[in-house]
């Protein structure tokens, strides 16, 4: 009735969307107990001018990178494990300005919870696929 990849496809947004759902509940329980504030997910939430300057420079050098080294990136490599890289990197310095210059010291923490719960959900996602679990 379906083909394998429509298969797929529907179990991959399965798995998103549970994990989104589950997501959900986790980080609000987390963020009350470590008394952080929401933020909004699609604006950048700068500490101070330094932390805007050093995320603009890794920005700059990862585009750089991705189009010195495109081809390989696309075709011969992985893009997914090249854009994680870069989350990481951010997120890292994001955590790292936070725990540095931040007014509530427990704005690292929930930074870093939130960064190691995509790294894993990822690598669940990547080891199934692999697999062939999904």
């Amino acid at each position: 009735m379906f083909s394998d990849e429509t298969v797929f496809w529907y179990k991959v947004i399965l798995i998103l969307g549970l994990y989104f759902i589950f997501s959900l509940f986790l980080n609000k329980k987390v963020r009350e107990w470590l008394r952080v504030e929401k933020k909004s997910i699609f604006l950048f939430n700068y500490v101070n001018q330094l932390h805007k300057k050093v995320d603009r420079i890794i920005r700059i050098i990862f585009i750089i990178c991705f189009i010195l080294f495109a081809k390989i990136i696309i075709i011969e490599g992985h893009p997914f494990i090249y854009i994680i890289t870069f989350l990481t990197v951010s997120e890292l310095t994001k955590a790292f300005m936070e725990w540095k210059f931040a007014t509530n010291k427990n704005d690292y923490k929930y930074t870093i919870y939130e960064l190691s719960s995509w790294l894993l959900f990822l690598i669940v996602l990547f080891a199934a696929n692999y697999y062939r679990l999904i």
